[in-house]
């Protein structure tokens, strides 16, 4: 499995076992068996000495490995998926996003075993449940690789152009999430259902000594490894290993101590700018470390290469792992189907409709109006997209980039403030209207994440279809 991983897997059973301290005694339990009696036990245990004592095997160990094997196998399973997803289309010349075909293949597959045998379908789901969370919670280091990537990108596009750029996909968004939420009302049935008007559910508060003794750890894991890059011969290959573990550790160590603030902090800090911002400074200190000209975009290419190659494999597996929250709701999702899909299709060619007539009064150009199109997709779906129109993959990236970063501190706590209390009704808005970020905004709601998936995966499929169609590009682009 690939080093990212893991470590994940290691994070993860780290978690478990600080997260349960009662699980973290001696185990000098052990002796305590039904057989032995308790005088002979107290005796025994007394009898050793503090080192002795700390030799013993413990049950946190036990833990640490249960945890790890728990979550490592749906991890493993979620990963051959995908690839086989990705052989078959490759096979069948298609360009469809591997991830987003798993994730309906698990979904169909899921609902027909549930048909067929719905114990075994609840096993398999509380099989995958551990790995889910586990990639859930790490989710936004998987898109440090493309926000490193964007930071190296050179639009052709003056500052003013860029700015009103940047601005125009803001304002889109929050003109999409209401758009969506007024069609979701509009659709809604008249008698209203108590299944699907449920009140928000609070991200659930992690306990603080967690995040912060992994956060610790992960630091002085990163701090040996910069001192091991920095003793290592220039030549040999051990320099770029250590300094590939260290640039992975910092970006894993900024999302822990994302975790770790408030939550009042992080609802307006999120944790992928926490982790945005030790990525960058540890590819600084990188760069001075080799101290040549031009080395902070050799670093930038190798962290590419590496640990950034390494997290960006792990977010295909984790947007098929949405495929069991789906599944948790499928009851919730059944029962409003028409409404989702009316809404969804409605919202999808309105967002389309929207941004050509505004940015052609706006006054911005053809080569910016294009690439504005497919920001609130997917980056497979946009890049796409902008083949089928002849945009500037560049400047599409920007936008669906700034877009989804947008949608992360704002989306949820904007939401909750207009009052919008239907997960449904959060779900979709966002998912529609913040391609990937509503899945790191809506990450902790369990309610509301379904039908953000949802609508993120029909709002995308809808987009390309549409920007397909010649006199559509024509009616969009004249």
């Amino acid at each position: 499995m690939r080093p990212a991983a893991v470590l994940l897997l290691a994070c993860a059973a780290h978690a478990h076992c600080t997260e349960r301290p009662a699980l973290r005694r001696a185990s000098s339990r052990t002796l305590r068996c039904a057989h032995t009696p308790r005088c002979v036990q107290q005796h025994a245990i007394a009898s050793l000495g503090d080192g002795a004592r700390s030799l013993l095997p413990t049950r946190s160990a036990v833990q640490l490995a249960d945890a790890a094997w728990r979550a490592g196998v749906p991890i493993a399973l979620l990963v051959a998926c995908n690839a086989a997803a990705a052989v078959a289309l490759r096979a069948c010349g298609s360009s469809f996003s591997p991830a987003i075909a798993s994730l309906l293949a698990l979904t169909v597959a899921m609902c027909a075993v549930e048909a067929v045998r719905p114990a075994m379908a609840e096993r398999v789901h509380d099989l995958f449940k551990p790995g889910c969370a586990l990639l859930t919670r790490w989710l936004p280091a998987f898109y440090m690789p493309g926000l490193v990537a964007l930071a190296r990108t050179r639009p052709a596009m003056s500052g003013a152009e860029l700015l009103a750029y940047c601005a125009f996909c803001v304002g889109s968004l929050v003109a999409n999430a209401a758009i969506s939420v007024g069609l979701m009302r509009a659709l809604a049935p008249r008698a209203p259902r108590a299944l699907e008007i449920a009140p928000p559910s609070a991200a659930p508060a992690p306990a603080r000594a967690a995040p912060r003794l992994l956060a610790a750890r992960l630091g002085v894991l990163a701090a040996l490894c910069v001192a091991a890059a920095a003793c290592a011969p220039p030549a040999a290959g051990a320099r770029s290993a250590c300094t590939q573990g260290a640039l992975l550790c910092s970006t894993l160590l900024g999302l822990a101590l994302g975790e770790a603030l408030p939550p009042r902090a992080r609802a307006w800090l999120p944790p992928i700018v926490t982790a945005t911002a030790f990525t960058s400074l540890a590819l600084a200190a990188a760069a001075a470390l080799y101290g040549a000209h031009g080395a902070r975009e050799v670093v930038a290419a190798r962290y590419a290469a590496g640990a950034g190659r390494a997290l960006g494999s792990l977010l295909a597996p984790t947007v098929a792992s949405f495929a069991f929250a789906l599944f948790s709701q499928r009851k919730q999702i059944a029962r409003s189907f028409g409404q989702l899909v009316g809404a969804i299709c409605v919202s999808s060619c309105a967002g389309l409709a929207g941004s050509a007539i505004c940015a052609r009064a706006l006054g911005m150009s053809a080569m910016a109006t294009a690439a504005l199109l497919p920001r609130s997709i997917t980056t497979p779906l946009a890049l796409e997209a902008a083949a089928l129109l002849g945009a500037d993959a560049e400047l599409v990236l920007l936008g669906v980039c700034v877009t989804g970063l947008s949608t992360v501190p704002l989306g949820r706590p904007a939401m909750l403030a207009c009052g919008v209390r239907d997960p449904a009704e959060r779900g979709v808005a966002l998912g529609c209207a913040g391609n990937g970020g509503s899945t790191l905004a809506l990450a902790q709601d369990g309610a509301a994440l379904p039908f953000s998936v949802i609508a993120m995966v029909l709002n995308g499929a809808l987009t390309v279809v549409l920007l397909s169609v010649p006199w559509v590009q024509r009616l969009l682009l004249s």
